[in-house]
């Protein structure tokens, strides 16, 4: 079975800017990673009834980005598995090879969750996907997209 997925809350978020590591253009017909990044994050702060906090974030789209909700998109982008496994069919997708193997660290809004419709095996090199993306408002892993049925594009 696969980890639950959980995005980066604030006090996780890395330090490094977009300044520092810009984005990767956009390749073909592909989803451009700068317009996944146009997605604010909604901070709730949450206190825990015996002391200590937390905090909710949630996602508020760009009207570009809600009109490809349920629609067929490309997406190329780097593995970060969910499984230990050869072959993933629950993984995450960013812009960047993951650097870390507990946290991809990137903020919420530059993490794509993947369904896979067969496993893809895992590889470090970049991949090109195809699915139907999903914008998941209230996800309970903390995605803010989802991409189902994907598969890998040659």
């Amino acid at each position: 079975m696969a980890n639950p997925t959980h995005a980066l809350s604030v006090q996780d978020s890395p330090t490094i800017t977009l300044d520092m590591m810009p984005l990767p253009k956009a390749k073909g017909d592909a989803v451009p990673w700068q317009l996944f990044y146009t997605t604010k994050e909604n901070q709730k702060k949450v206190s825990f009834p015996d002391g200590g906090y937390t905090f909710e974030v949630t996602p508020s789209f760009s009207k570009e980005l809600k009109a490809l909700n349920g629609k067929t998109v490309t997406i190329f982008g780097f593995m970060f598995p969910l499984e230990q496994a050869e072959k993933q069919s629950n993984f995450l997708l960013g812009p960047f090879p993951p650097s870390c193997p507990f946290h991809y660290h990137v903020p919420p809004a530059l993490i794509i969750e993947v369904k896979a419709k067969k496993p893809i095996k895992f590889s470090w090199d970049e991949l090109t996907l195809k699915g139907t993306l999903e914008l998941a408002e209230q996800d309970p892993n903390g995605s803010f997209y989802i991409l189902k049925d994907a598969v890998w594009v040659k």
